[in-house]
């Protein structure tokens, strides 16, 4: 009996490639539409809002939190304020730029007044 190989028969292959579509179906049909968790979050994804999410949304926002318009868990709707945030720093830097776009307008005068008169 040392190294002989057993043959099934057709039917059993067959049966067996049967089940296993089955259990392959069966899995993603229950990952899409189950009850689960992961089946759950894919169903719900665009409206669940990750710290990461929100960390590269703020990346570049500076200020201190002044309201925060929603607790955790609670479901919101797109348009929904989430939280408000200090503009002062904000303001600040605005204001800093229009001085300095002012400054570079005044620059650009300046120097067309120079070339107007060399060609002159």
């Amino acid at each position: 009996m040392k190294g002989q190989t057993v043959h099934l028969p057709k039917r059993a292959w067959r049966l067996g490639l049967f089940f296993i579509g089955i259990l392959l179906a069966g899995g993603v049909l229950l990952m899409y539409k189950g009850n689960d968790a992961v089946a759950q979050g894919i169903a719900n994804k665009d409206g669940i809002l990750t710290a990461e999410q929100v960390k590269v949304s703020f990346q570049s926002v500076s200020g201190k939190m002044v309201n925060e318009a929603v607790q955790e868990s609670q479901e919101v709707k797109a348009g929904d304020i989430l939280m408000q945030l200090d503009s002062t720093d904000v303001d600040l830097d605005i204001a800093k730029t229009q001085a300095q776009i002012a400054q570079l307008d005044a620059q650009i005068q300046s120097m067309e007044g120079t070339i107007a008169i060399g060609f002159v």
